[in-house]
């Protein structure tokens, strides 16, 4: 047939060939393009996460930056310490607030206005009288005395005739419950908490412990009064080795539910850092107690705030509030240091003092007096230091009553200092 080639069989017609070559070449070429967006994808997944983690670290570096920077600026200059010298003080133990002096001399207990007026005097007789202030009053006992006084403005708000041999009495923050622990003969210690909100109820016991072969070291009392916590030095039949045993005991039923035995290590101090953490501090180291729950003791989480190890330093002196505790780390003769913890966030700040450290009280929930043997400065908690007192002090004893009062014995007589915010 004309126009018409035979084609052999089996034989390619046209550019068949070609187009089987070229639908190979587009799948590898899809193939490869499936690869490059792959690796693409996985490349901008890893970049972005990259750029994330970045920004979150960045964030945070810029709001602890700004937090700091804000609380320095909000500090300074905001606290002012106003001073003057007690004429009439003869070398007794003194105590102020913000309308009253108490005066304690010879046995007696004078009470007087910041004018100097004198409101009352009480003859309290012979003893060794401590004197524990709170803002409205003061509580007095004599060691070894067989009772335990409350006095304000008025006069006698309370007292506890039926105690024994008084050895320390403890007050919560608000002065509102008390710990008298007593030493009964035949090595038997007494534990007794009471409310103080009235004259009433400061007669009605709401636990009572015996403690039997074992020196009471202190005691502590939670923010709410629910619990109590009891420190006892414990030591071996030999009396080499000494150990500190924590006991916190449950107000309503009277039971202890959670203790905690520190070898070789003598713990004197402890305080509530909130209803449900306890700061127990020693000469070498500070442990937190957390999460202290009457219901579940197997959640108590143990913490090694400080350990001074073999430094040749000593943990100075220690203070606890509901968010910070504030240690004081050095040497009896020499330079100091005191460090912050947060409690909550976990960080921690320090700072240098020239001299050795002799307390750290609180006056109120943004600032604290750091004293030294002649030195009496105010910081914030992030450290920075916003008053000071100008007057020459050489102090031998402080009492505070925790809101900012302060009544300082010292070579030149008594001085009342008052820490204030300014404006």
């Amino acid at each position: 047939m004309k126009g018409k080639e035979k084609v052999a069989e089996n034989e390619p017609r046209g550019n068949e060939a070609r187009k089987i070559v070229t639908n190979k070449e587009r799948q590898r070429r899809l193939q490869a393009v499936r690869r490059k967006k792959l690796i693409l994808r996985t490349v901008f997944v890893l970049l972005g996460v990259v750029i994330l983690v970045a920004l979150i670290a960045l964030t945070v570096t810029l709001v602890k930056a700004i937090k700091r920077i804000a609380s320095g600026s909000r500090s300074t200059d905001k606290y002012y310490c106003s001073t003057y010298q007690l004429e009439n003080s003869g070398g007794g133990d003194v105590v102020s607030n913000d309308s009253a002096i108490y005066i304690l001399r010879g046995g007696v207990l004078t009470c007087a206005q910041t004018t100097g007026v004198t409101l009352w005097n009480e003859n309290l007789g012979s003893g060794d009288f401590k004197l524990l202030p709170y803002k409205n009053g003061i509580v007095v006992y004599a060691v070894g005395g067989d009772y335990v006084r409350c006095f304000d403005e008025d006069g006698l708000s309370w007292e506890r005739t039926d105690t024994g041999p008084v050895s320390f009495v403890t007050l919560n923050p608000e002065a509102s419950s008390c710990i008298i622990c007593t030493e009964e003969s035949d090595r038997v210690s007494k534990i007794v908490y009471f409310s103080t909100k009235t004259a009433k109820s400061a007669k009605e016991t709401l636990l009572e412990k015996p403690l039997r072969e074992r020196y009471v070291l202190s005691a502590a009392i939670s923010p709410a009064g629910k619990s109590i916590a009891v420190v006892e030095l414990k030591t071996s039949d030999n009396g080499e080795n000494a150990a500190t045993l924590i006991s916190v005991y449950d107000v309503s039923s009277g039971k202890g539910f959670y203790s905690n035995l520190i070898e070789n290590e003598i713990c004197p101090y402890c305080s509530f850092a909130g209803e449900t953490s306890l700061v127990a501090a020693g000469r070498r180291n500070v442990y937190l107690f957390e999460k202290i729950n009457k219901n579940d003791t197997k959640t108590v989480r143990i913490s090694q705030l400080l350990s001074v190890g073999d430094t040749g330093d000593d943990v100075l002196c220690a203070m606890v509030t509901k968010k910070y505790v504030a240690v004081a780390v050095g040497r009896g003769d020499g330079r100091s240091s005191v460090k912050i913890f947060e409690l909550g966030t976990g960080e921690e700040r320090s700072f240098s003092v020239p001299r050795a450290v002799k307390g750290l009280f609180t006056c109120g929930d943004k600032a604290f007096v750091c004293i030294t043997q002649d030195d009496f400065m105010v910081y914030d908690y992030e450290g920075n230091k916003v008053s000071a007192c100008g007057e020459k002090i050489d102090i031998e004893r402080i009492i505070s009553d925790g809101s900012g009062h302060f009544a300082i014995n010292g070579v030149y007589g008594t001085a009342i200092i008052n820490v204030k915010k300014a404006g």
